[in-house]
């Protein structure tokens, strides 16, 4: 029984105080005010340290978003340049007209 006085004691203190009109907090809204305080700055510290983590993900994201602009803007520098080339190969080998039925139509022939 011994553990259970403290408990005893804080609950009829408790009683004594809400039945006898005094209520828990005396003066008013003190203690709800210290708790949402704490909560406030809580809160607050979590906000920052979110903040933090979005800033680190968004940096992330845009260098790789770069990265990846910077490959497909060399892929089709590659894809134009091959392009180009295979337009002269077939230019010289249709007789000057870089046309591909030209072409065709000389193979048919021979």
């Amino acid at each position: 029984m011994g553990a259970d006085q403290p408990r005893g004691a804080l609950f009829e203190q408790l009683l004594e105080g809400l039945l006898n009109g005094s209520g828990f907090d005396p003066a008013p809204f003190i203690l709800l005010n210290l708790v949402f305080s704490a909560v406030a700055f809580y809160t607050g510290a979590l906000v920052i340290i979110a903040q933090k983590a979005q800033t680190r993900t968004d940096k992330a994201n845009e260098e790789a978003a770069a990265k990846h602009r910077d490959e497909l803007a060399q892929f089709q520098t590659d894809l134009l340049t091959t392009n180009t080339d295979l337009t002269k190969g077939l230019s010289r080998l249709g007789g000057g007209d870089g046309c591909e039925v030209g072409l065709l139509e000389r193979e048919e022939a021979a």
